[in-house]
């Protein structure tokens, strides 16, 4: 094997790149361990076919980032790609090099006359740029690769390092470089996994790197004769794998996969550390198995030697900072912060380091038992735990936990540990032995407000930049704009002031809660709007935001031409960059391609909700609408697991101010839009249907002017055409009344019915108008209660809010002859003003009360007569249609007055008066 070419080996490569299937791929593997090493022709165990040495060195290369002995190379693509134009001594200022520094811009790698390349993959931007200055041959060794990368990983000086990597690629091919590359960036992407590839070695092969993080002690092992792993036992000072819980989205469920009891413990927001102690002597390992003693250990050592009485133990816990002012525990990113500065400077009394034990491993007390206790029940080794560590010092402590068996003591526990700022609640089944590195929903599970509905902010931010998406499948992200960063206004505008300059608070980026088609909608729509961001001339709107680099994006775009987004975020909280505050683990959970750029929060909304959701909230609001593999011990219970096939399958009911309220969606710009909204229903107690039927009681209309509403409503007025269109021929043969989603969210807030006023209503039937009627007038203001200050804010929010007036509508305004002729004392009079189906809250009530008040003589007039009505427009009166918009159906039978309109004449009126 030591004379083997490393270009056989980067062939193979990349043949299994490009096979598909599992056995496929590790049948060219096979192919190639027989004949580099010279292995038999039919490999039983080819862990055992060859030395262990051996193994390794192939090992390390097909699977580098297991390889612990090497660790990272301190280098990312940058890093790479300035060693590069180093090495072969290329113009800083030339294309090549800016190809390889910007090798995510679509508008470098793709310019007309040069070698194309994928923006977003750095391995094809390389291809490009190497493919004129490497050899065509290559005479290096698999070992002499191997070699020059263990002197080029434990090499920190610039220029020796610069030396060994041009040993490295001016003696290989184009092929080999990319390999090369692969390796020390440690992304193979063979679409090969690595258990594959160590189950294929060795069947124990798994489960023993699993135990010890070493490829090369992996590989010794499994070339011994008769080597299994019946059961995993922990090795004082050999990292261990963690292990990990599985996330869980039904409570019912838990108390069946844990029956015979489980303890909850608080979701901490830590860094997870596995602490060996060894006499006086304390190792720190990740849940990755690197060893962070050099970070920790000197701040835990004192503690740990104080508060833990057996001589030799591993523990598993996390790593917290502790607020001794606000006697509260930082953020996770905190934690790092601090260790950095505490390097330099003198630690502040006002932090300390932490660890928060929750289990222990192995325990060496002498006595006539294994030192290793993973295989106890956890119960078991709550009760070892206690007996060697005393958390009298505040460094040290012990994780609180609760005992339960029911689903409301999860509530409770949820509840009470959110009331206590934690990030929610792990569940373990008590009778259960410690996994290493597996989940298993049988042992430990993980539950986060932000599986919960009511427990989750959501906002309206606006798109203000794009990053560009990396990778190196073939998908909508790569070389194009797949995370967005996103804004929300710093004050709420008002009409006349949205074409001047606005503020824009930038809160971060987003990436995930879209599908690949609404992706491409998306870089479809904002294609065109896209501009580069230079750093040195930022644009005025986001000039003051970004703080930092990590969170400058590669394309902005003005206000006027962006997209509104509705994101979940869990939290929002101070931020080092954007401007000052930034909103955690932020998903889009809709498009909002029927608002307007403005209509998004205000930095008054954003802060607002500033804490994490207190107990307050219910946690029965649960998200259950995930598809979920079959469990093969719950086959006999297909109830359980099945699939959801319609809303009322994936929504567990929070509440019943619904109860029983059929209410059908419609509406929607996506099926994931309706469902969300149809699931709410569902959770609130009511029902839907795909189709208004005589048992709807109300429709839901998620954008007022999607066609099917409009068309809906058109319907409703028009008994004639209502008979010949489908809701008739389904059942229903009366008008129903259509709402705003508003409605159903306040229903969600306050947890009841809450009563519908005008700002709730699309369309009314006469006797719903009749009902809001009694109650308030047509701007919901109650005629029979008080309206405390919020409320009167929000009434007077929602009157006379004008839409914009283009500037071709002002002109027909000010051109009109008949505004000359007015007499302002009664603004509207001597008008006759046309409306259809007046009172029932359509979009035109607003402007016809005002014309109404301001002295016209107002005509109501059904639909269908007004389309056969010929109006005299040569009389002494003056006669429009009253309509929503001036591209009205109506605007060649006569004068059209639209909205837009009334409001300016009102405004012009007030200010004269």
């Amino acid at each position: 094997m030591e004379n083997e070419a490393f270009s056989n080996f980067c062939s193979i490569l990349e043949k299994v790149l490009k096979t598909k299937g599992t056995e496929e791929k590790l049948t060219l593997v096979e192919s190639f361990w027989r004949r580099a090493m010279k292995a038999p022709s039919l490999i039983d165990i080819p862990a055992r076919s060859v030395s262990p040495l051996d193994s390794f060195s192939i090992l390390r290369l097909l699977l580098p980032e297991l390889d612990n002995d090497r660790r990272s190379f301190g280098m990312k693509e940058r890093g790479l790609a300035e060693l590069y134009i180093s090495v072969f001594e290329l113009d800083p200022s030339s294309f090549d090099a800016q190809r390889l520094r910007r090798w995510q811009d679509p508008t470098v790698q793709q310019q007309t006359g040069q070698i194309p390349a994928i923006p977003g993959n750095f391995f094809s931007v390389l291809e490009a740029v190497l493919r004129h200055r490497c050899s065509d041959t290559s005479s290096l060794t698999i070992s002499q690769v191997n070699e020059l990368l263990n002197e080029l990983n434990i090499t920190l000086e610039k220029e020796k390092r610069k030396k060994i990597f041009h040993q490295i690629v001016t003696e290989c091919t184009v092929t080999e470089n990319i390999w090369i590359s692969r390796i020390i960036l440690k992304q193979m992407h063979l679409g090969l996994r690595f258990e594959s590839i160590l189950k294929w070695f060795h069947p124990s092969a798994l489960e023993d790197y699993r135990l010890r993080h070493s490829l090369r002690r992996m590989c010794e092992d499994c070339f011994q004769p008769g080597f299994y792993i019946v059961s995993q036992d922990v090795i004082l000072g050999q990292p261990a794998s963690v292990s990990l819980a599985k996330r869980q989205e039904n409570l019912q469920r838990i108390p069946y996969l844990m029956s015979d009891g489980f303890f909850l413990e608080p979701k901490f927001d830590g860094e997870r550390l596995q602490l060996h102690k060894k006499g006086e002597d304390i190792q720190c390992f990740s849940r990755n198995a690197l060893d962070t003693t050099h970070l920790y250990g000197p701040h835990l050592k004192t503690a740990v030697l104080l508060c833990v009485d057996a001589q030799d133990c591993v523990l598993d816990g996390e790593v917290l900072l502790y607020n001794v002012d606000k006697q509260a525990f930082e953020h996770f990113d905190q934690i790092r912060h601090y260790i950095s500065i505490a390097k330099d400077t003198k630690l502040d009394d006002n932090f300390l380091i932490t660890y928060m034990i929750f289990d222990v491993l192995y325990v060496d007390q002498n006595q006539n038992v294994p030192p290793s206790v993973v295989s106890f029940p956890l119960e078991t080794r709550k009760e070892i735990l206690k007996g060697i560590v005393r958390p009298f010092h505040s460094q040290i402590r012990l994780v609180p936990y609760k005992e339960g068996t029911t689903v409301e003591d999860i509530k409770q526990a949820m509840e009470d540990f959110i009331e206590q700022k934690y990030e929610g609640v792990v569940v373990k089944n008590k009778k259960k032995p410690y996994l290493l590195g597996k989940r298993d929903d049988e042992v430990m599970i993980k539950l986060k407000p932000d599986y919960f509905n009511d427990l989750v902010h959501d906002l309206d931010v606006l798109i203000l930049g794009a990053f560009i998406g990396t990778g190196y499948s073939k998908t909508t992200r790569i070389g194009k704009p797949s995370h967005f960063l996103i804004g929300i206004l710093e004050k709420d505008i008002e009409e006349q002031d949205r074409n001047v300059e606005v503020s824009w608070i930038v809160i971060g980026k987003v990436g995930s809660g879209y599908s690949y088609e609404q992706l491409e909608q998306l870089q479809h729509k904002l294609a065109p709007f896209w501009k580069p961001y230079d750093k040195k001339a930022p644009p005025e709107h986001l000039k003051h935001s970004l703080l930092r680099a990590d969170g400058v994006p590669d394309f902005w775009i003005e206000p006027c031409h962006s997209i509104v987004l509705t994101i979940y975020a869990y939290e929002v909280r101070p931020s080092a960059i954007y401007s000052g505050y930034a909103v955690r683990f932020p998903r889009v959970a809709n498009i909002r391609w029927d608002k307007r750029w403005f209509e998004c929060s205000t930095l008054d909304e954003l802060t607002r909700p500033s804490e994490p959701p207190s107990a307050s909230y219910s946690v029965d609001g649960l998200k259950t609408n995930k598809k979920r593999r079959a469990q093969p011990h719950l086959r006999e219970k297909v109830d359980l697991i099945s699939v959801p096939t319609r809303p009322e399958a994936f929504a567990l009911k929070s509440s019943l101010c619904l109860d029983g309220l059929v209410l059908c969606v419609v509406g929607a710009s996506s099926n994931q839009e309706k469902q969300y909204y149809e699931k709410l229903v569902h959770q609130l107690g009511g029902k839907t249907v795909q189709s208004v039927t005589q048992d709807t009681r109300f429709v839901l209309a998620i954008s007022p002017n999607h066609v099917a509403v409009t068309n809906m409503v058109r319907s409703f007025q028009n008994p004639l055409q209502a008979v010949k269109s489908k809701l008739r021929s389904r059942g229903c043969l009366e008008p129903k009344s259509i709402l705003k989603v508003n409605w159903l969210l306040e229903c969600q807030v306050k947890d009841r019915m809450v009563e519908i006023l005008p700002c709730h209503v699309v369309w009314a039937t006469d006797s719903l108008r009749k009902e809001i009627e009694t109650r308030c007038d047509c701007w919901g203001d109650s005629w029979h209660k008080a309206v405390n200050e919020e409320e009167l804010r929000e009434l007077l929010s929602n009157m006379f809010i004008p839409e914009s007036v283009p500037d071709d509508v002002k002109s027909v305004i000010a051109s009109c002859p008949e505004l000359k002729e007015i007499d302002y004392g009664g603004l509207f009079r001597s008008w006759h003003v046309i409306v259809e189906d007046f009172g029932h809250f359509c979009e035109t009530d607003a402007a016809a009360y005002l014309v109404s008040f301001f002295g016209c003589d107002l005509i109501v007039e059904k639909q269908e007569k007004m389309e056969a009505e010929s109006w005299n427009d040569s009389s002494s009166y003056y006669y429009y249609y009253l309509v929503s918009n001036q591209d009205s159906q109506y605007k060649a039978r006569g004068q059209v007055l639209t909205k837009a309109m009334v409001w300016e004449m009102v405004e012009r009126h007030i200010l004269r008066e």
